[in-house]
């Protein structure tokens, strides 16, 4: 039944004060939804089409904004069922209370609406805080619910300690907070450059797996789930910009929250373009995206949804030989944050690192101009493609 068109009489709502919380953008998040019929309503009936008993709407709606609270001051635990069973994994705990609501028309309305946005936005820059404080560090041990127990690293903390730039014998294992481990760094050798000396082989500027190649790029494309169309006007932001790669080629990778998380150059050459877009939270697609399965649909929409309408950095690289590359780096959701650490006029080797993403899983693309022509290499399907690897070699 649909809720909000049906003569349903909704029950009515007054929610509690939310005097123990701690978060200012919660309580103001309880006001805005207290004072706002709409917003109101659009609360109300998702819970009810989530399954709420309408008599418990209100217990469910204040027990939601206090949950809202408590994730503003907890860093992701280890969760094996959360990594198998939820959308947001181990390391999305906002987009796992949000989830069920999402699935819903009703949340639909709700979190598409900008004060609702802002709202979450706001609640990303306090969680920032804490994730980047010694507190965080806490999930950082071998315990259960730790990030280095066996669950966590099936192929072992061995394996982990050579990979990664961390100490052994420390508590937290070197990591002074949940976002440095995070945004852990591999250690010298574990990924070297392909080519490093030869500008005819392209490397992969992410730990990622392969989404899609798309080998004729388009100015103003729609994209959609299944044709997996991009339109470059809106993932740049610029319309002169995109003017450089109309007609060209298009390669874009997932990242899942364990991936490594630093960006690096996928050619040599210096950085004319650096520079963030703000984007919005919650995606405009379809419905049936947030329908479908966690690891098919729903993540399917939103690597491409990612790259046009959420928080991106755009890294414009001028390679000499190959002209102007383009690099998307994209968040999702929690993922929002992205942090260059290049800027315009440095000079970059492949392989030299741009940036990073901060707090979850993301998308990439790199973009190549209609002159280009590349034969890609023999990529898996469903597996990491290693950073720094060959990508591609120009034809």
């Amino acid at each position: 039944m649909d809720l909000l068109k049906s003569q349903v009489t909704l029950p009515k709502v007054t929610l509690p004060d939310l005097g123990q919380a701690t978060s200012g953008t919660v309580k103001d998040f309880r006001a805005l939804i207290q004072n706002d019929p709409t917003l109101l309503k659009n609360a109300t009936a998702m819970f009810i089409q989530a399954g709420s008993d309408p008599l418990n709407v209100t217990q469910n709606l204040a027990n939601f904004l206090v949950n809202l609270d408590k994730i503003t001051r907890t860093a992701p635990a280890y969760d094996a069922s959360a990594a198998r069973n939820s959308l947001g994994g181990s390391m999305g705990i906002l987009t796992n209370l949000l989830e069920p609501y999402l699935k819903t028309q009703a949340g639909q309305e709700f979190f598409k609406d900008a004060r609702v946005d802002k709202v979450l936005q706001s609640l990303l820059k306090e969680w920032t805080v804490y994730l980047k404080s010694p507190e965080s560090a806490s999930v950082l041990t071998d315990e259960d619910g730790g990030w280095f127990n066996d669950a966590a690293l099936p192929e072992g903390r061995d394996t982990f300690f050579r990979q990664y730039k961390c100490e052994p014998d420390d508590i937290h294992y070197g990591y002074q907070s949940w976002d440095q481990f995070f945004t852990r760094e591999f250690r010298e050798g574990v990924r070297p450059v392909a080519g490093p000396d030869d500008d005819n082989v392209i490397t992969a500027a992410c730990e990622s797996i392969k989404v899609v190649f798309e080998p004729d790029v388009q100015l103003s494309d729609t994209f959609d789930i299944k044709g997996h169309k991009y339109s470059l006007s809106m993932m740049f932001n610029d319309e002169n910009l995109a003017e450089k790669f109309g007609g060209g080629r298009l390669y874009q990778g997932y990242l899942s929250g364990t991936n490594y998380h630093r960006w690096h150059a996928p050619v040599s050459g210096t950085v004319i373009s650096s520079h963030v877009i703000a984007g919005t939270y919650f995606p405009s697609g379809p419905n049936a995206a947030f329908n479908a399965s966690p690891f098919t649909g729903a993540i399917e929409y939103e690597v491409g949804a990612a790259l046009h309408e959420a928080t991106r950095c755009v890294i414009v690289l001028d390679s000499g030989k190959l002209g102007p590359v383009a690099c998307v780096f994209a968040g999702m959701r929690e993922r929002g944050s992205c942090e260059p650490t290049v800027q315009v006029g440095d000079a970059v080797s492949k392989g030299d690192q741009l940036g990073m993403f901060h707090f979850g899983g993301s998308t990439h693309c790199l973009i190549f101009g209609p002159q280009v022509r590349l034969s890609m290499a023999d990529l898996p399907s469903d597996q990491n493609v290693p950073v720094n690897s060959q990508l591609f070699i120009v034809a």
